[in-house]
């Protein structure tokens, strides 16, 4: 965590509680609790769009080859601004301290990496490469072809000085998982175990478990057609005055 903090031993306008919890053999700053009072005024809002899951997806359609990348320590390696800093300040048992790199849990932290990751890659994306925050997939039709893509990607990688975790990446192959699809030269498949889960969910009893189980249909809406008009029965259960009971039909 010392790479990631400095001690704060001055008056500090923003101060939050800091939780610390064991990572791997050391110590980390696990969360940052802000009031929401202080949340709306200290944070404004940050308009700035992730990409479209499915249009992310789409794009790999067509390619026989792809390597699948992690960022390492994703947030931590955006460098907070020197006179932003004070703001991530954090109270803990052992002292006072603040993030010298983009803490885990802010509120916008997803929006600003998309962005950098936009800024640096523009040229790139959505021809060689995709990236969702810190998802990347590299793309190619041949072996030639992809060599060229990975060495242009770590150039830009090594002049900026972002890094990738070696763990979570794999290099040149046929298929893989994509935020939570499975894309291959043959096209875009379901993820077996999200299907799984689905079949395993037990009859909803209530309301709520029935929208519960409607958000999981979503991920697999563009593989059935019409599934909005074969939900209709269980649409019927979300009215006010309806009696709500799961039979046959839904």
């Amino acid at each position: 965590m010392s790479s990631q903090v400095i001690p704060r031993h001055v008056r500090v306008k923003y101060r939050y509680r800091g939780t610390l919890v064991p990572h791997k053999g050391r110590v980390q700053a696990g969360s940052i609790e802000a009031p929401k009072d202080e949340a709306r005024w200290t944070h404004p809002k940050d308009n700035f769009l992730l990409p479209h899951i499915d249009t992310l997806v789409d794009n790999t359609i067509g390619y026989s080859l792809f390597s699948f990348m992690d960022d390492f320590s994703r947030y931590n390696q955006i460098k907070m601004h020197p006179e932003d800093i004070g703001k991530t300040t954090f109270v803990t048992m052992w002292g006072t301290f603040c993030y010298k790199v983009m803490p885990f849990g802010l509120k916008h932290a997803g929006a600003t990496y998309q962005r950098v990751m936009v800024t640096l890659f523009h040229d790139m994306m959505h021809k060689e490469i995709e990236v969702y925050i810190d998802d990347m997939i590299g793309k190619s039709k041949t072996e030639k072809e992809h060599v060229l893509v990975l060495r242009n990607l770590f150039l830009r990688l090594r002049k900026f000085q972002l890094k990738l975790n070696p763990a979570k990446c794999t290099f040149g192959a046929r298929w893989g998982k994509l935020l939570e699809f499975v894309v291959s030269e043959k096209g875009i498949e379901i993820e077996l175990d999200k299907v799984k889960a689905i079949q395993q969910l037990l009859t909803p009893r209530t309301q709520k478990e029935v929208l519960g189980f409607l958000e999981r249909l979503n991920y697999i809406v563009r593989f059935i057609s019409q599934l909005t008009e074969k939900c209709n029965p269980i649409f019927r259960l979300l009215k006010k005055h309806n009696p709500g009971v799961w039979d046959e039909e839904c």
